[in-house]
């Protein structure tokens, strides 16, 4: 029979599947798509490339397995909760949860209702670190912690979609430099701010000249909302993120379950 550990790691290894299978369909969509990415734009034509691709449809399946992931995500850190539960000789119930709070709790059912989720587990290193981990230490920024993203993704996909949809990247720009002889060759690339860059900089005694620059604007999947106040944040970015996050929960306390 699995130990506690293995199954929460398998969750994990499900949700990597599930991001990898995400990836797989983004591409194919935008294989699919012959005009996702612009190349040496102009102010028009990067409008009509917007307008293009403003209401394009995700297709639903999209939605799905990014639900999928979030679930994962939420289920591991929960049930290594219920685990260490029960590794102190706890009883479980169903408040028995990882705890994640936007706001210190203050008020007596706030803090009744914190220490029922965490009820059973007595070694105070483990409590340290799960309180250590609540998004309100982060203050005015505790909408962007991590925790507080996948508690907003998960209670989302509980009851309505996800809403995925297709937002357009940061233009950029890139440069292929070479010097006169050939023996310097550089690249570069950087946001564009419409400004064209030098066309020569100095390299010691030699001078590496602008072979080619090319504008680009592409576009990615993205989540409408990524949290509370995250708007178009490329949904297989967010997710790995979320995903590396709670690894890294699962990595410190498990020690705690030997």
């Amino acid at each position: 029979m699995p130990t506690a550990l293995e199954d929460i790691v398998a969750k994990l290894e499900r949700a990597d599947e599930h991001i990898a299978q995400l990836k797989r369909e983004i591409k194919t969509l935008w294989r699919e798509t012959p005009n996702s990415t612009l190349v040496n734009y102009n102010s028009q034509s990067a409008e009509a490339f917007r307008d293009f691709h403003r209401n394009r449809a995700i297709p639903a399946k999209f939605m799905v397995i990014a639900g999928e992931i979030i679930y994962q995500l939420r289920s591991s850190i929960d049930h290594l909760t219920c685990a260490l539960i029960l590794r102190d000789g706890g009883t479980l119930s169903d408040k028995s949860q990882f705890p994640i709070y936007r706001f210190r709790p203050t008020k007596k059912d706030e803090i009744r209702r914190y220490e029922g989720q965490v009820k059973g587990i007595t070694r105070s290193d483990v409590l340290t670190y799960i309180e250590r981990s609540q998004p309100y230490h982060r203050l005015n920024d505790r909408d962007r912690h991590w925790l507080a993203i996948l508690k907003v993704l998960s209670n989302t996909d509980k009851h309505r979609s996800l809403v995925l949809h297709v937002a357009l990247v940061k233009p950029k720009i890139r440069v292929f430099m070479a010097s006169d002889d050939g023996d310097i060759t550089m690249t570069g690339e950087s946001l564009d701010n419409g400004t064209d860059p030098p066309t020569a900089v100095s390299r010691g005694e030699k001078l590496v000249r602008i072979v080619n620059m090319e504008r680009k604007l592409a576009t990615d999947v993205a989540f409408a909302q990524f949290g509370e106040c995250v708007t178009d944040y490329p949904v297989i970015k967010g997710l790995k993120e979320l995903r590396d996050s709670a690894r890294s929960v699962v990595a410190d306390l498990a020690r705690f379950l030997l």
